[in-house]
């Protein structure tokens, strides 16, 4: 009996290759525009070195930069380089083990710029994959290259109702326009939310214009296609971005830290705006005064020292397209314990005695003591008070002699303060004159009085001595002058020659000269 035996044949599985390819492989562009195009690789097997090259159609396009940030290859042999006279790029490079498997490994981006109508193509042209299995074994197994096709630009789009295509706009009304050149004969457009739709080929005839009316909020894209002769235009794309609504409601909370007298308390809030998104908030204080927070994500705002009372804070939350809501918030501050005055003089003389006040308050606060007139802050002066909230003041300011309101106020390290004391009544009467803005006590008075005097005295004694000095002097020169005229006539009796003559007449000339100076 023969045996027979069944073999069974189970085929091995076989791992597939390393394929190149291009993302996008396709894609519809205008002359002049820039477009990247990223090389990939596919692989069930790990690699770990790869050497490529690429040929493009260098009379359809033109390389503008290579980007490597987001390769998988770590390890360049050969930097990427590019001729755009000859149409190619290469580079070669690897990475360490264990290498890469997987379906879509960057290897390097590429921008290009479109330089005229037609279709571009970028193909492979020489390429080796090497498996990381320590022979070097080549598994390079097929490549897929892209075609581009490049048409004439259409015309620039413009928007009077929505300029700019990175902002939100609360006008739901679009108003769009752009130019037309003689040559063309067909324009077609949509409007709708796909960034990448193309319009049909049904013209609309040659508008440079359009208007569309109460558009839902949202992003709105714009697309429109021209025709010269037989060949349509690549598509334009215009961004609108709609948002009428305001954020939503919110509360504005405070937190005076579980203290009623808090001077600064933080005030919170949080909102959201669905669709163009928070931008800022801003917040109008009673003063007047505005603050804006630029950084939507900061939700707080410690308010600045305020004095006690009520005081509305108004927040206003706006969105990215300028609309707003807002909260208003009552912030309460009670006010520290006030001041008493002890010690008051009921009558002061100003200018004959020392004006003095004594009191009580917390501890380690300021006290500012107001002296009022006619309803006017005619004084202030402030202390502070020691560790038991004594506080003492003496001054000898001047005062106009008049009723006046005495009264003071507390004011703790953190700045809050309290409300005013009572006040108090003071008669005030003063010892001296008072010239315009001048005032001055009589003492004060007969103390300048008696400086004056003293001055005058002294004076007085200077301009004589100085007098008498002078006519001493001048009495001299008076006898030169008289011996000079003498000597001169008794030289004439003798006869004398003219130059002698000269010279008498010169010396007597000097002495008259010499009076003349003392007499002025």
């Amino acid at each position: 009996m023969k045996s027979i035996i069944f073999a069974i044949f189970i085929p091995l599985a076989v791992e597939a290759g390393g394929v190149l390819f291009l993302s996008p492989l396709e894609k519809n562009i205008a002359v002049g525009d820039e477009f990247t195009v990223t090389m990939k690789i596919s692989t069930d097997i790990s690699i770990n070195t790869t050497k490529t090259s690429l040929c493009f159609s260098q009379d359809k396009l033109v390389v503008t930069d290579l980007l490597k940030e987001n390769s998988i290859l770590s390890l360049w042999t050969s930097e990427p380089k590019y001729s755009n006279e000859a149409g190619t790029l290469s580079f070669s490079g690897g990475l360490p083990s264990p290498g890469f498997i997987g379906k879509s490994g960057e290897l390097i981006s590429i921008k290009f710029k479109a330089k005229s109508k037609g279709i571009a193509e970028v193909k492979f042209c020489e390429n080796i994959l090497l498996a990381n299995d320590g022979k070097g074994t080549d598994v390079f197994d097929s490549a897929e290259g892209g075609s581009y096709t490049i048409n004439e630009p259409a015309p620039i789009i413009s928007s009077s109702t929505h300029p700019n295509q990175e902002r939100w706009y609360s006008n739901n009304e679009v108003q769009l326009s752009w130019e037309l050149n003689s040559t063309i004969t067909d324009v077609s457009f949509l409007l709708d939310q796909n960034r990448f739709s193309v319009p049909d080929i049904i013209s609309e005839g040659t508008p440079t214009f359009q208007v569309f009316e109460g558009l839902e909020d949202g992003i709105w894209y714009f697309h429109l296609r021209t025709k010269n002769n037989s060949d349509w235009s690549s598509t334009r794309h215009f961004v609108i971005r709609v948002d009428t609504m305001p954020p939503d409601s919110f509360e504005v909370t405070v937190n005076n830290e579980g203290d009623a007298t808090n001077p600064s308390p933080v005030l919170y809030f949080k909102t959201e705006d669905e669709t163009s998104g928070l931008d800022s908030y801003k917040i109008e204080l009673e003063t007047g005064e505005i603050i804006i927070l630029t950084d939507s994500l900061i939700n707080e705002f410690q308010l600045p020292i305020h004095g006690p009372g009520l005081h509305p804070v108004i927040v206003q939350a706006i969105d990215k397209a300028g609309n707003h809501r807002e909260n208003v918030a009552g912030v309460v501050i009670k006010p520290i314990k006030e001041p008493i005055i002890t010690i008051w003089p009921k009558t002061y003389v100003a200018g004959e005695e020392k004006f003095y006040v004594e009191g009580m308050a917390l501890p380690k606060t300021k006290v500012t003591i107001f002296l009022e007139k006619e309803s006017n802050i005619s004084k202030r002066w402030q202390i502070s008070t020691n560790d038991r909230g004594e506080w003492a003041l003496m001054t000898a300011d001047l005062l106009r002699s008049g009723a006046y309101n005495l009264f003071s106020q507390a004011e703790d390290e953190r700045g809050a303060s309290s409300e005013f004391s009572p006040k108090q009544e003071i008669e005030v009467t003063f010892s001296g004159i008072a010239l315009g803005p001048l005032w001055m006590t009589f003492r004060g008075l007969v103390s300048a009085l008696s400086i004056v005097l003293l001055v005058l005295i002294v004076l007085t004694i200077h301009l004589t001595q100085k007098n008498m000095r002078k006519r001493k002097k001048l009495k001299k020169e008076i006898g030169e002058a008289e011996e000079s005229l003498h000597k001169g006539f008794a030289e004439l009796k003798k006869g004398v020659t003219k130059k002698r003559l000269t010279e008498i007449e010169g010396s007597i000339e000097k002495e008259i000269e010499d009076v003349e100076k003392e007499l002025k």
